[in-house]
């Protein structure tokens, strides 16, 4: 990790340093980074391109929206359980239930 040349001592010390270095020492932090990335190449531009148009968009964006966290959600949790759910059916959704979440092999979380 870099530390500036001056007071590196007085640095390490330093409860914010200590806790910014385990945070990004860590292999949850880690995992967490690469789905970020994962979203930002595979869900991201496509939300991204529909948007970046001179004429209003508005009335696609509820349709839009729903399509992106559906994505996002089909990154770790089954299509039966998720299906063709929009708006407040899919900000119902569970996605702590073991039952619902794909198999480590079946994630899409990137690299």
């Amino acid at each position: 990790m870099y530390l500036p040349e001056n007071n590196q001592a007085q640095i390490k010390e330093n409860k914010k340093y200590n806790s910014i270095k385990s945070c990004l020492s860590s292999n949850v932090s880690r995992t967490r980074f690469l789905f970020i990335s994962y979203l930002c190449r595979a869900v991201f531009d496509k939300f991204l391109t529909v948007f970046q148009k001179t004429g209003p968009m508005i009335h696609l964006l509820y349709q839009e929206l729903s399509d992106f966290y559906r994505t996002v959600l089909l990154s770790f949790l089954t299509v039966e359980y998720v299906g063709n759910k929009q708006g407040k059916e899919l900000l119902s959704i569970d996605y702590k239930l073991a039952e619902k979440q794909l198999n480590d092999k079946q994630l899409r979380i990137g690299e």
